[in-house]
């Protein structure tokens, strides 16, 4: 009996010093063993741009730019166009990501739609001919 009250009071003993000197956080591997079992720290990646630059340039078959020339995109039901310039150039800093309508339009000539994806941070440039309506 006196053999395992003296075995209970070793082991409480070692356990209380276990907690009070023991277990502190530290790493018990070797110093080569440090870094192959460690977490990576996970790095943080800029979300990606929900907006992107287009360009777009509008002319007829015949290379001119009639007047009153529009062009833009349709998204989510808008349409956002914009009066071309004389070289039937518009430019959109803002244009969503994702899938969108480019349009163009002009008196005298057949709507142009046309499907395109734009990928955020990748600016997108197309060019549109106006057909002559019949």
């Amino acid at each position: 009996m006196r053999v395992l009250i003296i075995f209970a009071l070793t082991a409480a003993l070692a356990y209380g010093v276990w907690t009070l000197l023991g277990d502190d956080g530290e790493s018990t591997q070797s110093p080569g063993e440090e870094y192959s079992n460690s977490v990576t720290p996970t790095t943080t990646r800029a979300p990606a741009p929900r907006t992107v630059t287009l360009a777009l340039t509008v002319r007829t078959a015949a290379s001119t730019i009639p007047p009153g020339t529009v062009a833009g995109y349709r998204w989510g039901g808008d349409d956002r166009v914009r009066p071309v310039d004389e070289r039937g150039k518009v430019t959109f800093t803002d244009a969503p990501t994702g899938q969108v309508t480019l349009i163009a339009r002009a008196p005298g000539y057949e709507e142009l739609v046309q499907q395109r994806y734009l990928t955020g941070g990748v600016p997108t440039s197309a060019i549109l001919i106006l057909e002559r309506r019949e």
